[in-house]
């Protein structure tokens, strides 16, 4: 009865079952603190500023080789072609006045060595913007103020 007994008891080994069992789960899985681990693998405050750091190096690559930041703005485009189309006009006047080409020409120019140089990066669109405008509004005046016949003298010369 005995051998029987050892028998059983030997062929029932629940110690090596339950060693075997808790090498299989950890302290993390009972309690839910898998998910707290894994979040914190995939979140974790390190990569973020090792992220960071590489995002700092690449743009520092990308700026080694062109020293302005940001680019042209369309407006930029707009105030070169405005001061052509202007320089054109104004030649075409009986009394030329070219105070509104000037002006844009003095606000491009010098505005650009100024922004480029010291600021290092191109004028800002508010900038382009307001000089586009200042130049339009001293045009305008120009040419129904100053030489209130200029409007029919320049579709006689341009369309007759």
């Amino acid at each position: 009865m005995l051998k029987n007994d050892f028998e059983k008891w030997n062929q029932d080994d629940w110690l090596a079952k339950e060693i075997e069992r808790e090498k299989r789960i950890s302290a993390w899985d009972l309690d839910e603190g898998n998910s707290v681990r894994l979040e914190h693998e995939e979140d974790c405050e390190r990569r973020q500023v090792a992220d960071e750091h590489f995002r700092m190096h690449k743009a520092r690559i990308k700026s080694a080789g062109n020293p302005v930041k940001g680019g042209i703005s369309a407006w930029f485009v707009f105030d070169i072609v405005l001061m052509a189309v202007l320089f054109i006009v104004n030649a075409l006047l009986p009394r030329p006045d070219f105070g509104a080409p000037i002006f844009l020409f003095l606000s491009i120019n010098p505005g650009i060595f100024i922004w480029i140089f010291l600021l290092k990066r191109f004028p800002s669109e508010n900038y382009c913007k307001a000089v586009f405008m200042i130049a339009l509004l001293i045009e305008f005046y120009t040419i129904f103020v100053l030489n209130q016949r200029a409007l029919s003298y320049l579709m006689w010369r341009l369309l007759g």
